[in-house]
């Protein structure tokens, strides 16, 4: 259902709170080995877990969350969630807001806001929504096109679903130049930019879109700007500081660009996608030692779509542009 993903998007928005991304927390679920908290607070540099459970019975459910002291595995709150299906939606928002008066985190009248608020009312297009960001997060040629198949879906069901334009925006963005003509894609992924940003001037995903169709579109010093605005919003959008990378990168600004990263790493230090990033960006600053050192952690992390489908030449071709 998404819920676990959902309530990490809901979480990192909240001003005081600093939640690893979806890549590093989802490297941990499922495992339940011994002193496991402890290990998730020393690799995502966290002192709570959140954990649950979801159970359902017919159109029943029952959502179990827990908040873990990682230090000592002590529980500091805990509590069940019973609704129906269709409320899956009012789940995130209630759990959300729990686990913030639990950390006895002090919310603003627009971060209140903002975490109750609700991308869709529509749980099928939340449901296809999440797949389409499923199958986008593999960063192959298959998953672009399952991707955009879901977001349009998506909006099909709910053509005011703001975060599946930035969905079709994202996708075309990677997808240009590879599966689809470049030309064609980028005007494309400027398009559902345009039409995110027109539905909701205020989320932090639609400025990053923006940031990152300008970037194709029109270069990287046009992108800076929504990028900015998009870590106003929301200063735990890793794939914000992911961008703020390659723009930097683009103009030349090497030591900009590996710093940008490791902040986005800072977020998500398990995604594969980052590290292999900040590795391209020491090679380009002639960082030798440390892009080495850098790519045999991201092996060591264990690089599944992206990373094993480098190729060497494409390094090779970067760097002669750079001379």
């Amino acid at each position: 259902m998404g819920l676990t993903e959902e309530l990490i998007n809901v979480l990192a928005k909240v001003p005081g709170l600093c939640v690893p991304g979806r890549t590093s927390c989802f490297a941990f679920k499922g495992k339940n080995e011994q002193d496991i908290f402890r290990k998730v607070g020393d690799e995502l540099h966290v002192g709570t877990v959140l954990e649950g459970s979801v159970r359902k019975a017919g159109d029943k459910l029952r959502v179990t969350a827990q908040l873990i002291n990682v230090s000592d595995g002590y529980h500091l709150w805990s509590k069940d969630y019973d609704g129906d299906v269709k409320d899956i939606l009012n789940f995130q928002s209630n759990v959300a807001e729990q686990v913030v008066q639990a950390l006895q985190v002090q919310l603003g009248t627009e971060a209140a806001r903002a975490l109750s608020k609700k991308p869709t009312e529509n749980a099928e297009a939340y449901r296809l929504y999440l797949l389409g960001r499923y199958h986008f997060a593999k960063f192959t040629r298959a998953g672009w096109t399952n991707a955009i198949h879901y977001f349009e879906q998506a909006l099909q069901i709910d053509p005011a679903y703001t975060l599946a334009y930035c969905g079709l925006a994202d996708t075309y963005g990677w997808a240009g130049g590879q599966t689809l003509p470049g030309r064609e894609a980028w005007a494309k992924e400027m398009e559902f930019a345009r039409k995110a940003l027109a539905l909701d001037p205020n989320l932090a995903e639609a400025h990053l879109s923006m940031g990152t169709a300008l970037y194709s579109v029109l270069g990287p010093h046009a992108s800076k700007k929504e990028l900015d605005r998009a870590v106003e919003l929301n200063p735990n959008l890793a794939l914000a500081y992911d961008q703020y990378g390659w723009t930097f990168a683009e103009i030349g600004r090497f030591d900009d660009a590996i710093a940008a990263e490791k902040k986005a790493l800072e977020l998500d230090p398990l995604n594969t996608f980052l590290n292999t990033n900040l590795a391209f960006f020491l090679y380009w600053a002639r960082r030798y030692e440390e892009a080495t050192a850098q790519i045999r952690k991201t092996y060591g992390i264990g690089s599944e779509q992206r990373f094993r489908s480098l190729d060497p030449g494409l390094v090779l071709d970067r760097e002669r542009e750079q001379d």
